[in-house]
């Protein structure tokens, strides 16, 4: 079985709480605890429920507002695509 690599990012709490607690378990690496994390929860039996979700149309300026963040977060990207 070939090792998969994942990308993802962690809420602000939750990622102060796994600083925390890999400063006092320095012997356990990020990547350790996210396999052990994830290992864990696979194995468990889990019912989520979504809530429901209402879809409302965006203002056209809210839609400038969300277009010109993403073109700023992703600028180096659309930069490359050139």
């Amino acid at each position: 079985m070939s090792k998969r690599s994942l990308t993802f990012r962690l809420d602000e709490q939750l990622a102060l709480k796994v600083d925390d607690w890999l400063q006092k378990n320095s012997e356990i690496s990020q990547s350790q605890l996210c396999n052990l994390a994830i290992k864990h929860f696979i194995s468990q039996d889990h019912t989520m429920t979504l809530g429901k979700v209402e879809l409302v149309p965006a203002t056209p300026e809210e839609v400038e507002e969300a277009t010109n963040l993403m073109m700023k977060e992703h600028k180096a990207a659309l930069d490359r695509l050139k």
